[in-house]
């Protein structure tokens, strides 16, 4: 009888277990483990004496370290470099699995980058922020004063819920303008991303954090308590979404009870809350107009409390007290002469340079600077700079001069520290650039009057010049935004000009003095372009956009080249590339952003300077751009074609991820790395040398998602790197458009089309709380270019262009999503959906924070307002920006993929809103279930009568190829018997027994 090897198979090229050590050579080597780390940051509030963490490995651990950012709750801040030597205390019976621990203080936030390196040189790292507060007593910013000074004392969480205030008695807010998700209006309550604390978490809870939002002008709240009696300090978790020089916003803080007035000192008493991301939460001090912690003493009677915002706009998550660090002493170490020190854009210089003044004196060995460099392509590194390492030091120790070098066209991030001769430290953070622009135009600067132009424009050249809309610039709302700069007649509006945020260029740094004003390009769609004419400079370039992104996943633009017709209505275009502009937490928060070509190679352009030439900027999504920037091209950098499947498109079937990389400087194949999924991508084929590698990865399964990142190095240095995603679904799986729910027709509700074709239900209307209910945007929303309202006041779930990649089976038609779809939304979907078992995904954007939609069965109840469901489970989406497409897959509540079995019956699936919180909206593509089947088939074999069968479950979509060889160790293993296309059973291969041993495998193709 023949042997019979039945393994699990990885891809068609890989089996897993012994047999894949002797088919695909050498395993990567394993790395140290670090695991069990405390405090872990889960949560906020972890006051805790000590770090500690496990560090193993199967060769021995040798050596442990612990960088350590200390942060005060006032914000100072050092860095602590900890080792087996000084700071850590390591224990463990043998190396192969150590405790670590380091002490820490209180009432302070952490961040710990923990590395370990075992016996073989090989390193990993673990990194983890977290806080020891141990706050003496908290109370929330949604929960202010009710009902005309009306208070609940000490309350249980989200008890003020539903509670009205009294503008003007218990707050102030001049407008409607934010949500009531907590309390009704005035003030804005919302759902809060912040770090969870432990009373909004935990199984079965249902507790809700909210902040206050949407605060400006002289808002106030008032806050009634009996509060603990002590000596306290007071804080604010508070985010700002604005811009690092625009809108940072002040509260004041008095107590209002009668007799209390000087509980707090004399006043003014600020938080200063800095640009972080509207729902990235800091915690800020009330300082005094010295800047100094201002202490609150409390005999713990009755007391009021109003927080005051002085101008500006911020979230306010909650409020607390900490008791008062009476021992503060003035840093003694101070930073002065920086150069560059960020005040402006482009500082280009050799080295950074400062001043280290300290009465008590410094030792040159207790300074150092951290480095964290970005170049213009987004390649970064980190170097810690001593005087034993490339730190220069001169002078007195009571006033050391000290410097580091620099390479050009980059940006750092400076972090200096400094400890006296007393052992008190101090620290600074200093942003700047080196870039040397040789070319630079803003964004608001594009073509006026039908193509006319400015040649090297002055600054705000442009002011007032309209443009022609379809010739100069295209936008699908020329109303949305402010028009600050450009086009402000109301009758046709354009893209949007705003005042920008950004760190100012030379020539922007004082507008009261210089009379200009820097502006953006906001409020973009995909729909939106503006065609830029200049002569450029001769000479071939890279071309880069300074962008800002506040929304939670990556934005872009196109840009193209208008190679006819230029100032007529009649323009052809050719697509260069792509700025792919990531979240930079806020929108006036703002980084350089290259274009590069659908493989990731950054695009050259090539201008003679001789004659006019017109760039045109295609549908930036979740962007503003403030200017472009031109650089000298990058010959040196190594390139990445014929990249597929690369993401540009859905169903890119392949069991092949394949490319050339090529340099003339050499790449070493170890340098070329594939990751896949999180997973170091093994049995990578490559073929040519060292100049231009072809490169395949044939493991790729049917029907499954890939998160791909490609680098590669040369043997010079110098770096490529991109990440993307792409699937191998098939575009056979069932889908059906969110915009095709149940429709109403002669006063019959729960009506459908069976499998309908492109676009069948468009102009259907439907009845809200039967095919849908709409309770969000709780007015009618111009947004029903697809499903309109029966009556034009009714309600309807809103309707807009996709927007997401094309799919081949719409051709030239449009798709649709739905818009504004919440909390208490719903949309019923009727079918006769295939029979078969079936994960269900869905493609979703969320353009706040992240958020969740349930999937349900109408168990009965069709057509009518009394329907019951049965919930089959949830859609996690991700913050990704509104128009960043995500695939969503069905799962439990352990974050399992949900099987949904299908019986070819007529099904009713309804979609409900999202669930976490009654503020948060999601847009929603499509829907397509993707039949369940193993990815690693299992082999089971029989013999009998002289014939072996070999059986094998399969999945619809997947075909499978029997292979045979001789040897385990064979290098080419021969197919034998036709390929079987998978069918969701299982399926059998049979085979005669005659000859001698032999191996079989299945391949899945």
């Amino acid at each position: 009888m023949k042997s019979i090897s039945c393994p699990r198979l990885r891809s068609p090229k890989l089996v897993l277990g012994a047999i894949s050590a002797l088919l695909c050579g050498a395993v990567a080597q394993a790395q140290p483990v670090i695991t069990s780390i405390s405090p872990d940051g889960s949560h906020l509030f972890q006051p805790a004496s000590v770090l500690s963490f496990h560090a193993t490995s199967t060769v021995g651990v040798t050596n442990v370290t612990v960088a350590l950012t200390v942060t005060s709750l006032s914000g100072s801040s050092f860095l602590k470099n900890l080792t087996q030597a000084s700071g850590l205390t390591v224990n463990g019976a043998t190396s192969k699995d150590l405790t670590v621990t380091a002490n820490l203080t209180s009432n302070v936030m952490y961040a710990a980058v923990i590395q370990a390196t075992d016996a073989n040189g090989v390193s990993s790292s673990a990194s983890v922020s977290f806080d020891t507060i141990n706050p003496s007593y908290t109370f929330e910013a949604e929960d202010f004063d009710y009902n005309g000074g009306s208070f609940i004392d000490n309350p249980q969480t989200n008890q003020y819920a539903g509670l009205a205030a009294v503008n003007g008695v218990d707050c102030q807010h001049d407008s409607t303008q934010g949500g009531a998700s907590y309390r009704p209006n005035p003030l804005s309550t919302e759902g809060c991303g912040d770090v969870a604390r432990t009373l909004f978490i935990g199984a079965g809870n249902t507790n809700k954090d909210f902040d206050v939002g949407f605060n400006n002008g002289t808002d106030w709240a008032n806050y009634t308590r009996h509060f603990p009696p002590g000596l306290y300090n007071i804080y604010l978790r508070g985010a700002d979404g604005n811009g690092d020089t625009a809108d940072c916003a002040s509260m004041t803080v008095a107590s209002a009870a009668s007799g209390q007035t000087a509980l707090l000192g004399t006043g003014p008493f600020t938080f200063s809350v800095k640009s972080t991301g509207w729902q990235t939460y800091r915690f800020y001090p009330l300082l005094d107009a010295n800047k100094s912690l201002v202490q609150f003493t409390n005999d713990g009677s009755q007391t009021t409390m109003r927080v005051t915002v002085d101008g500006g706009n911020f979230n306010a998550n909650f409020y607390m007290l900490v008791p008062a660090n009476t021992n503060i002493e003035t840093a003694s170490v101070s930073f002065t002469n920086v150069y560059p020190d960020g005040s402006v854009q482009f500082q280009p210089t050799n080295s950074f340079a400062l001043t280290i003044n300290s009465a008590a004196g410094v030792d040159p060995s207790q300074v150092f600077v951290q480095l964290t460099a970005t170049n213009l392509i987004g390649i970064g590194s980190v170097k810690v700079y001593t005087t034993a390492n490339g730190l220069t030091v001169t002078g007195p120790s009571t006033s050391l001069q000290a410097s580091v070098p620099l390479a050009s066209n980059t940006v750092y991030s400076a972090f200096i520290q400094a400890i006296d001769l007393n052992g008190n430290p101090n620290s600074a953070t200093f942003n700047f650039d080196t870039v040397v622009p040789l070319y630079t135009f803003d964004a608001e600067d594009y073509d006026y009057n039908d193509g006319q132009y400015f040649d090297n424009p002055q600054i705000n050249a442009y002011l007032g010049a309209a443009g022609d809309p379809g010739v100069d610039y295209s936008v699908d709302d020329p109303f949305s935004g402010s028009h600050a700069y450009r086009d402000n007649d109301p009758n046709t509006g354009g893209p949007a000009t705003e005042s920008c945020g950004d760190v100012p260029r030379a020539g922007y740094t004082n507008a009261a003095v210089t009379g200009v004003t820097d502006y953006d390009v906001g409020f973009n769609d995909p729909a939106n372009w503006e065609n830029y004419t200049r002569h450029y400079p001769n000479g071939t370039f890279n071309i880069f956009m300074r962008g800002a992104n506040g929304g939670g996943g990556d934005g872009s633009a196109n840009l193209a080249l208008v190679t006819s017709g230029a100032g007529t209505h009649s323009q052809v275009v050719s697509n260069l590339g792509t700025f792919t502009v990531h979240s930079t937490g806020n929108w006036q928060k703002y980084e350089f952003c290259p274009l590069k070509d659908n493989s990731g190679n950054l695009v050259k352009l090539t201008f003679s300077g001789s004659a006019a030439e017109t760039l045109r900027v295609v549908g930036p999504s979740s962007v503003n751009g403030n200017y472009y920037l031109l650089e000298p091209a990058n010959n040196s950098l190594p390139t990445v074609v014929g990249l597929y499947p690369d993401g540009t498109a859905f169903f890119q079937q392949t069991n092949t991820l394949s490319f050339t990389a090529s340099s003339s400087d050499g790449i070493a194949t170890s340098n070329i790395v594939i990751t896949i999924n999180g997973q170091a991508a093994s049995g990578v084929v490559f073929t040519g040398s060292s100049t231009s590698w072809g490169v395949k990865y044939s493991g790729l399964l049917p029907n499954h998602l890939y998160n791909v990142s490609i680098s590669v190095r040369t043997l010079t240095g110098n770096s490529f790197s991109k990440a993307f995603t792409f699937d191998t679904y098939s575009p056979n799986n069932y889908q059906w458009e969110s915009s095709d729910y149940d429709y109403t027709s002669n006063g019959v509700s729960g009506l459908y089309i069976d499998n309908p074709q492109i676009n069948a239900y468009n102009g259907l209307i439907a009845t809200p709380g039967i095919d849908e209910q709409e309770v969000t945007s709780g007015t009618p929303i111009n947004e029903d270019l697809y499903r309109p309202t029966p009556d034009g006041s009714t309600v309807l779930i809103p309707t807009q262009g996709g927007g997401d990649l094309a799919r081949a089976q719409f051709g030239s038609n449009p798709t649709w999503r739905i818009n504004w779809f919440g909390f208490g939304d719903f949309a019923n979907y009727t079918r006769h959906y295939p029979a078969g078992k079936y994960n269900v995904l869905a493609r979703f954007t969320e353009g706040g924070s992240a958020s969740s939609a349930t999937l349900y069965k109408v168990t009965s109840g069709v057509g009518t307002p009394t329907q019951t469901t049965s919930l089959l489970g949830t859609f996690n989406i991700p913050a990704n920006g509104w128009n960043g497409w995500e695939w969503c897959t069905l799962v439990d509540n352990s974050s399992n993929a949900v099987t949904v079995t299908l019986d070819g019956s007529a099904t009713t699936l309804q979609l409900a809103g999202p669930v976490a919180d009654d503020s948060q909206t999601i847009n929603v593509g499509f829907f397509m279930l993707v039949p369940v089947g193993p990815a690693h088939p299992t082999l089971s074999a029989t013999a009998n009568g002289g014939q072996i069968t070999i059986s094998f479950l399969t999945a619809t979509g997947a075909n499978y190829q029997v292979v045979a060889s001789p040897s385990l160790t064979a290098p080419n293993w021969q197919p034998v018997g036709s390929l079987i296309p998978g069918n969701n059973a299982v399926q059998s291969a049979h085979f005669s027994t005659t000859g001698g041993q032999m191996f079989y495998q299945v391949q899945v193709k």
